[in-house]
């Protein structure tokens, strides 16, 4: 065997695991890339969902107000719930747009068990209490 031959050998083991270490590198980083797209729509999805818990706080609190006597309370209620009208259609155009995606979907829902989180089970649960 030549000295030829013995560097091209060489050259070819080492050339498979190097192939295969490249191959595992740029799968993980377009995976992370992949990953850091669904949380940049996560947490546009997200910015209502707070803004619902926020507004139902401020809404709950306003309310227990009135019920005690505050009349200037109902003022805050009363805003509180047009905000909340407001970041449910947002939530239900946003979950139009990502919940395949994010797998907020019947599917995706059903495989962690949270049927009921459905965003139109949310809405109709807020608009029979608000009625």
């Amino acid at each position: 065997m030549s000295i030829l031959q013995r560097l091209l050998l060489i050259s070819a083991s080492f050339l498979l695991p190097i192939s295969v270490l490249l191959y595992f590198t740029v799968d993980g980083i377009q995976d992370r890339i992949d990953f850091a797209g669904l949380e940049k729509q996560g947490n546009i999805f997200q910015k209502p969902l707070e803004k619902i818990l926020r507004s139902l706080l401020v809404h709950k609190n306003a309310s227990l107000s009135v019920l005690a006597g505050d009349a200037t309370a109902l003022t805050t209620a009363t805003k509180e719930e047009a905000t909340l009208d407001s970041a449910m259609r947002n939530l239900e155009v946003l979950e139009k747009s990502f919940g395949t995606i994010l797998q907020f979907n019947q599917d995706g829902l059903a495989k962690r068990k949270r049927e009921e989180a459905k965003v139109e089970n949310f809405s109709r649960k807020w608009d029979q209490s608000y009625s």
